[in-house]
Order: structure tokens, then sequence, then C-alpha cells
């Protein structure tokens, strides 16, 4: 029956029925389908045996967009046939490992996925399979019971596949000892850092400026803009002329008088001691052995006994509140380089505040709850009527009482002000409100605050002149004449030192440019630096050799290997974690293996790319 049904319904409500089916029978007829098709698409990839059709290339696409929107704002038209490839990139280098799997003959059940869905805890509710839960979790992660039951096969396959190949790796002493060897290895060496921004170059020629506009003038484009009109109704806007009634603040003081209180007290005794007389740590150790109790020393010794909050003790004394609090028995702390004898004797609850203390604190608050209601009302009342009139914005500013406004024009990453936050500009360029020229949703700022838009104009992207950008070449041209400088002249100290020229060469450059030697002495590989490119290399330059390299800040530096300290095998075999780098060792000769296996069989596999679909909108 559901084969049949399959067979001639077609679209999104074949779909429907068949998750509702499914579900109803709480998977036990997942077999008949979950390998079936949901309707014919055009193709975008082959990869062997299968086939990615454009929806399914769409549907991850769009995914991919949303997660990286969402993390580094939006994605300008420039960026996005890249971002194409390499979405459909890594689906066909999924798709190829799927096959290389099969060829390697890995498989799953029905049956096995079955089972993990139904033994899984998150779609359990008292302790049985739930098919509410199975697919509350579809519907919220947007995915087909088909689309889901892949996954998991998928995962499962990968499984099988790491522990077959970790399970027959394995490392032999002498690997292990070369990479322990490596890893513990420990380094003196010396470097010189260069920083660009401490030379100083001659300005470019106009010539020269004019040279690198022409060779680049994809760098200085105005990007596209646009600019909204919205109507907005913030929460300051919402409070004005909010007037709370002196009956609302009695009441609202009587309903929650307890949580009007002044802070907790805490009786407390404290005692300095110091190094000799009555009131050494010995003396007084011996007194409260003796009986004597902290609060008569602290009387007799220029002590202290007051009733204190807690936000009022020290730092230390508040380190230890809960113990001090609990044994109500003196302790000896350390507090400001000196010791301080504390024993807490009494707790007191804070007395009730009259309402002329708290009368401003109940009064925002009020407001706060009035604002949020009025918010929440006009909320409703601005999504109905911009779902009326959707191609307007008049008649939703006249039925909340706003004015509509227009705002100065702004790019993909945003303008100033309200048109920096993510949601609006988000929402004022999405297609519907760009493209389709509709209304937006009603869209909540950060700062809480209600907006309503639609586009009012649209500049497309142009090249700036010359003249608009001609000081931005300068420092950019000025930046690069430093960075080459700082690149040379690390070379030239590099060749000095290996060619053992007169210290006195190497110094007098060295002066000249307000250079200096750092040392470090006894490094570990693994140590934490400031520089870690030039530490990397460090440990890549054999000892006694000098080497210069370029930093991802644009900084040049030249560094010098000294001393190399190797552990012998005794001392290497004595390692608490020899064991855990043998291990490791093991890890990653399978992980080499599977990329080697991974590699053989993917690079047979026949692929062939679409390359229209990745210029289509």
């Amino acid at each position: 029956m559901l084969q049949s049904m399959h067979e001639k319904v077609q679209g999104w409500l074949a779909r429907v029925l068949i998750i509702v089916v499914c579900l109803s029978f709480a998977l036990w007829g997942i077999q008949s389908y979950l390998h079936g098709g949901f309707g014919q698409n055009s193709t975008v990839a082959t990869v062997g045996s299968t086939k990615i059709s454009k929806q399914e290339f769409s549907r991850s696409l769009s995914k991919a967009r949303r997660t990286y929107e969402s993390k580094r704002g939006p994605l300008n038209d420039q960026m996005l046939p890249q971002f194409k490839r390499v979405v459909l990139d890594r689906m066909v280098q999924k798709t190829a490992i799927k096959e290389g799997f099969k060829a390697l003959g890995f498989s799953y059940s029905d049956n096995q996925i079955r089972g993990i869905i139904q033994k899984a805890g998150a779609f359990k509710e008292k302790g049985a399979f739930s098919s509410t839960r199975f697919s509350a979790y579809l519907n919220g992660s947007n995915q087909t019971l088909e689309q889901f039951a892949a996954s998991m096969g998928d995962q499962l396959i990968q499984m099988q596949f790491q522990s077959g190949v970790l399970g027959s790796a394995f490392a032999t002493v002498q690997e292990t000892d070369r990479f322990a060897r490596w890893v513990t290895q420990r380094r003196d060496y010396r470097y010189i850092l260069i920083h660009p921004g401490d030379l100083t170059v001659s300005d470019p020629s106009q010539k020269q400026i004019e040279a690198y506009y022409k060779a680049n003038k994809s760098q200085f484009v105005q990007p596209e803009q646009i600019s909204i009109d919205y109507i907005m109704l913030t929460p300051k806007a919402a409070q004005a002329g909010m007037k709370i009634a002196s009956k609302a603040i009695r009441n609202y003081y009587e309903d929650n008088q307890s949580s009007f209180r002044a802070p907790v007290k805490y009786r407390l005794v404290t005692l300095r001691s110091k190094k000799k007389g009555a009131v050494s740590d010995l003396a007084i150790s011996k007194s409260l052995a003796s009986g004597e109790s902290l609060t008569r020393l602290a009387k007799h010794h220029a002590g202290k006994i007051r009733w204190l909050a807690y936000d009022k003790m020290k730092a230390a004394i508040q380190g230890r509140f809960k113990s001090l609090l609990e044994t109500k028995k003196a302790e000896k702390l350390k507090v400001s380089g000196h010791t301080l004898w504390v024993q807490i004797l009494a707790k007191r609850e804070g007395d009730f505040l009259p309402l002329s203390a708290v009368k401003t604190r109940i009064l925002n608050q009020l407001r706060s709850q009035g604002v949020a209601r009025l918010l929440a009302k006009k909320q409703e009342l601005l999504t109905n009527v911009a779902y009326i009139h959707s191609k307007e914005l008049a008649p939703v500013a006249k039925a909340a009482g706003l004015l509509v406004k227009s705002s100065p024009y702004f790019s993909r990453e945003g303008g100033k002000g309200v048109f920096a936050d993510p949601g609006l500009v988000r929402v004022s360029w999405s297609d519907e409100v760009r493209l389709n020229k509709n209304n937006s949703n009603v869209i909540r700022l950060s700062d809480g605050s209600l907006v309503v838009l639609r586009i009012h104009n649209q500049k497309p992207k142009q090249s700036l002149p010359l003249s608009d950008v001609s000081s931005k070449v300068k420092l950019i041209l000025k930046q690069k004449s430093k960075e080459l400088k700082a690149s040379l002249l690390s070379v030239t100290l590099s060749k000095l030192i290996k060619e053992e020229k007169p210290a006195s060469k190497l110094d007098a450059l060295l002066k000249q440019y307000h250079l200096h030697w750092v040392y470090m002495k006894d490094i570990q590989r693994d140590a934490k630096v400031d520089i870690q490119a030039l530490h990397d290399k460090a440990f890549l330059t054999r000892s006694k050799a000098v080497a210069s390299l370029a930093l991802s800040d644009g900084a040049s530096a030249v560094v010098q290997v000294g001393h190399v300290k190797t552990l012998k095998l005794e001392a290497l075999h004595r390692l608490p974690n020899y064991a855990k780098l043998r291990k490791g060792v093991t890890v990653q000769y399978a992980r080499l293996s599977m990329l080697a296996l991974l590699e053989s069989i993917t690079s047979t596999i026949n692929i062939k790319v679409d390359k229209k679909a990745l210029h289509t909108k």
C-alpha cells in the first residue's frame, strides 16, 4: 500500500503522508520507503552512481548560507558564485566518500537505523519510543524521515570504517620513539622582530598610485546600497506619557513586600595579628585553645566587632564565607599581606524597607511592565495591518499612530545606529523586501524597539573614482613598501649572521633600525608563546642555523637556533605518558591510512558537475 501510494503521489503531499503513516506505525514500516525518492529533479552533479539533484543542492546551499550569515553577516553577490562552488564541492566530496564506502562493501540495514532511532533517549517518553517527540524533532530540524535516516546511515558506516582501520593500525617502538623525541624536544633560540610600522619609506609617486588603482579597481568599489522606509516604536517612546497611579505603587509594594528588605547582615569579629606579643598568631591560637573567645581578644586588642552585609566584606573573607558561617569558629586568613583572625557570630535578616525607600524602584518596574504590555499589543496590531497592506507602509503607520521615516543608504554590512542592527539589516536585504517589495514582518531590535520596513530605493555597486581613494591607495602602497623593506632587511640580517661577517656590521645595522635580539631559553615545542609562527620556525630549523620569515601581520623576523636538547631512550621510556604517546602515533597512522584508502577509492569514481548550476539563482 505504501509503495503504491509513493509511486502515485508526488511533491510535498507525498512527504507529509509518508511521515504521518510512518509515525502512526511507530517506525515499524520504515524499511518500505527508507530509500525511496520524492520525484525527479534536474541534476547538478553525478558522482559515480549517485546523482545530486538541484533541490538537494538548493537545500544545502540555503542551510550553509544561513549558518554563514548568522556568524559573519550578509553574503554579497560577488562572493555567491564561489560560495556555491564550495558548497557543491563539499557535497561532491561527501558523496564520493559514500560511494567509496559502498565500493569497500560497507552498508547498513533499515533494521539497524530503526533500532538506533527507537533506542535514542531524545525520542523516548516514560522509557518508551515517542512518535510525537520524533515528529517534533523532524519538524524542528526541517528534515524528512528519509533525510534523517540517510544521515544516520552515513554516520553508522563512518563509524564502521573508522573502527575497522583503528582496530588494525599499530605503531612500532621505533616510530613511537621518533615521535616522542620530536614532541619532548627543547631548544634555545633567539630572534629579531622587524615591525614595518617602525620603518620609514618615501611616498609613492602619482604614477605609482594611478598604476595600482588601475590594476586593482575591484578593491575600490562602493558596494550595492539600499534605503528603506520604516516605522519604529521604541521602548522610550512607548513609556512617554505613561502615568503610574500612587495606588498602583502602594498595591505593588504590599503584594511584594518580602522583596523589599535591607541586605542580610552578619555579626563579624576581626582581629589583626602581630609578629610578637599577646596578639601574635601563636598567642591567639593558645588563647582560643584554652577556651577564650575571639570576641574578648578583639575587645582588648583593638579588634573590630560589627554588623556587615556580605558585599561589604573583604574578598578573602567572602572566599571563606560558607565555612565561617557553617562552623561559627574563628579562622586565620591572609588579607592584603597580613594575617586576620575572623569569626561570624550571628546572622540578622534585613529590615523591611519603607515605601519611600523603594518607590523609585517600584515605579521603574511598573513602567517596564507597562511598556512590555504595550509593545506586545502594538506588535500584534502591526503584524495584522502590515500583512493586510503588504505593499504600502502608510496604512500601517496610521493604524499604529507612527510616522514613516526614510533611512540613509546602507550596504549589506549595515549602517549606523539602528541600521547596524543585524536583524534589521538581514530583513532589509531579504528577497521578500528588496526584490518582491513587500512590507517586512515586525522586527524586534536588540534594544526592544519594534520596526516594520519596506524598500525605498536601491543603488547598484559602482567603482569609486581615483580622486576619492587616492589617499587610501597611497597608504596601501606605503604599507606594502614598509613590509617589503622589513622583509629585505630580515634577509640581509640573516645573510650577515650566516656568513659570520664582522659583528660590527651586524651591530651597526641593528642600531640603525633600533632592533635587538630576544632570547628564548630551554623552550619546549608545545610551549605557549606570543608569536607562534616564529616559534614553529625555530623548531623547523636545524641547530646553529639561521632563517628569516614573514609573519601574517606584515612583520618580518630573523631566528637563530642554539642548543637542541633531545631525551635519551631511557628517559623517553620512563615518561609517564609514553603509552599515551604510542597510542597517539597509532591513531595518527590510522588517520593517514583512512585518508590514503579513501583517496585511492574516490580517485577512481567518475564525477560530472553541471557548472551552469553555479551561476543560476
